[in-house]
C-alpha cells in the first residue's frame, strides 16, 4: 500500500511502488543502450526488484531509490553479458544485429565490460566520483539532483563529472 500523501515511503517496496513508471523507464534506456539483450525492460525490472526485496534499506529520497535500482540493473546486465560471453554460451562467435542501422550509443558487450572493470578500479581510488558515474551515466540523474542527492552545489557536481570522465578516458584508452 503506497504511503499517505505527504509522508515519504519509508521501505523498499513502498519506494517501488511509488517509483514504479520511473524505475520502468530507466529499465527501457538500459535495454536500448544493450540492444543485443535477451530480456525486455520489465524483466530487468523485476530481476532488480528481486534483488532489492527484502533487504534492510535506509532509503530517504527518491533520487536515493532510483540511483540504487539503477545500480543493481546495471548488475543484472553486466551478469548477462558475461554469462552471454562465455563459451559455453557461444561467446567466441561474434553477434551480429540483424538490423545493420545500429544507434551511436550502442556499445559492445566487451565495452560494457570495459567500462565496468574500470569503474570498478574507479571505486577503489575515489568512490565519490564512481558513485557519480553511476548516477549521471547509469541512473540517468541530473547535475541538479546529484547535487541535492549530495548537498552540495551543482557546480561541484559539473566539476566532479569532468574529473571522472577524463580519469575514465584515460583508463579506457590504454
Amino acid at each position: 500500500m503506497p504511503p499517505a500523501p505527504g509522508t515519504p515511503p519509508v521501505t523498499p517496496r513502498e519506494w517501488f511502488e511509488t517509483l514504479y513508471h520511473e524505475l520502468r523507464r530507466r529499465a527501457r534506456g538500459e535495454v536500448f543502450r544493450h540492444q543485443a539483450l535477451t530480456i525486455g525492460a520489465t524483466t530487468l525490472l523485476h530481476e532488480a526488484w528481486l534483488r532489492i526485496d527484502g533487504r534492510p534499506l535506509q532509503i530517504a529520497t527518491q533520487a536515493e531509490m532510483v540511483s540504487y535500482a539503477v545500480h543493481v540493473m546495471r548488475n543484472i546486465v553486466i551478469d548477462h553479458i558475461r554469462k552471454r560471453l562465455t563459451v559455453r554460451h557461444g561467446g567466441e562467435h561474434e553477434r551480429v544485429p540483424y538490423d545493420t542501422l545500429q544507434d551511436l550509443r550502442e556499445m559492445r558487450d566487451d565495452q560494457v565490460l570495459k567500462i565496468d572493470d574500470t569503474l570498478r578500479d574507479l571505486a577503489n581510488t575515489d568512490p565519490r566520483l564512481a558513485e557519480l558515474v553511476e548516477q549521471r551515466f547509469f541512473a540517468g540523474l541530473t547535475f541538479a539532483d546529484i547535487a541535492a542527492l549530495r548537498g552540495v552545489s551543482m557546480r561541484t557536481v559539473q566539476r566532479d563529472w569532468d574529473k571522472a570522465r577524463m580519469l575514465l578516458f584515460d583508463a579506457l584508452s590504454g
